[in-house]
């Protein structure tokens, strides 16, 4: 029986994923990994000496040292996923612009894989329903006035006030006054759920 992943029923119901559990690596971002890097990065001769087929030696490029890839809690710093955000124009893009049979990584992808890295890049199994921080569901309600911090999926922040949402576009309202809408879709995971609770 194939697997049918957190991540792809998401997208086979045309929906985004959000922060209601964890970023399972096995079950969310090992088939990303599966069907983008394997190709270079699997067996003894993977280049760079970098493996993202085996757990153990995949640990061994997760931390905070020279040789790192994934710097867990800090997605802008891990060397993975900022090659793999670069334009397939650039000669550093992951996978590599001219590599046979292997695509770039979609949206959606680098944002679950920015997720999991956020989470703390577990290699580790996630309980199913695991919250994905402790905070959700114990925190107060996003007060609807108040300036709060909007990402979208390249990792670019803005300051804006919430205005209204119809579930496909947010309008959100700048420091100046000035207020422009902007595509849910577009949005990282977290925003798209502040954008989801301050519609309530």
């Amino acid at each position: 029986m194939m697997k049918f992943t957190y991540l792809k029923l998401l997208t086979a119901l045309g929906l985004p994923f959000s922060l209601a559990s964890a970023v399972d690596f096995e079950k969310d971002i090992q088939p990303i990994l599966k069907d983008h890097c394997f190709k270079c990065h699997s067996g003894p001769k993977a280049k760079a000496k970098v493996r993202y087929d085996n757990a153990k030696y995949f640990a061994e490029v997760i931390g905070n040292h020279d040789h790192a890839v994934v710097v867990p809690g800090k997605p802008d710093e891990s060397k993975m996923l900022k090659l793999a955000s670069l334009p397939q124009t650039a000669t550093d893009a992951m996978p590599p612009p001219k590599a046979r049979n292997v695509t770039p990584l979609n949206a959606t992808e680098k944002a679950l894989i920015r997720q999991w890295i956020l989470e703390g890049a577990s290699l580790e199994p996630q309980p199913e329903g695991m919250p994905a921080s402790e905070t959700t569901t114990t925190e107060s309600a996003p007060d609807p006035n108040q300036i709060h911090s909007w990402t979208n999926l390249e990792g670019k922040s803005l300051q804006a006030i919430f205005v209204s949402s119809n579930g496909s576009v947010v309008t959100l309202r700048k420091e100046d006054g000035s207020e422009f809408g902007y595509p849910i879709s577009k949005l990282n995971p977290e925003s798209q759920k502040l954008a989801a609770d301050l519609a309530k």
